[in-house]
């Protein structure tokens, strides 16, 4: 994650010195986030809390994969009652509905280049969302300080939300994504 500021909502945000500059309503946070992980990928198997084979899915470039970062928050969102299954099955609905996706349609621009599509998701959020000892509004950051995001019930769709964007960027997404919601609705 990172904090970013920019001047207004439809501009790139830049990067900025949270320990020099004081945090503001044009500050934001980024967060680059997945949502599945190639299983022979141990790195990043170890942060995963869904290792089980029942949590796998043969993803769309034919690597089996587990549920990952935004998935795994989906599915603890589920279990806590934080999503309902009402929702889950009509994301799973409207998503089976796609047959059009961004890529058919649009350019992607980036701020930075990256090699490979779609690589990852820059997510934004407001730095309100963060909770901290001191509220961040109107100072500077500490040395190596830490904030908490709370997911709770009147946030928890915004993660269901991420992942629909994710269904509709292409194909193989889509493909993965109608995998990942079959599997959290089984578990």
């Amino acid at each position: 994650m990172r904090v970013k500021i920019r001047h207004a909502f439809s501009d790139y945000g830049i990067s900025t010195a949270t320990r020099k500059i004081p945090f503001s309503l044009k500050h934001y946070v980024e967060w680059q986030i997945g949502y599945d992980d190639p299983i022979k990928d141990k790195e990043k198997f170890e942060l995963t809390t869904l290792k089980d084979e029942k949590y796998h899915f043969l993803g769309a470039n034919n690597k089996v994969k587990t549920l990952y970062e935004l998935s795994e928050i989906i599915y603890y969102a589920k279990q806590l009652n934080l999503i309902s299954l009402e929702n889950l099955e009509n994301t799973l609905k409207y998503l089976e509905k796609q047959k059009q996706f961004l890529e058919d349609n649009f350019m992607i621009t980036r701020e930075r280049f990256r090699s490979h599509q779609f690589g990852g998701m820059d997510f934004c959020f407001s730095i309100l969302e963060l909770k901290t000892a001191t509220p961040l509004l109107n100072r500077t950051a500490a040395l190596k300080e830490h904030a908490l995001l709370t997911i709770h019930k009147t946030n928890a769709l915004m993660f269901l939300e991420m992942l629909k964007i994710f269904g509709l960027l292409s194909q193989a997404h889509h493909s993965d994504v109608l995998k990942i919601l079959e599997k959290i609705l089984q578990n």
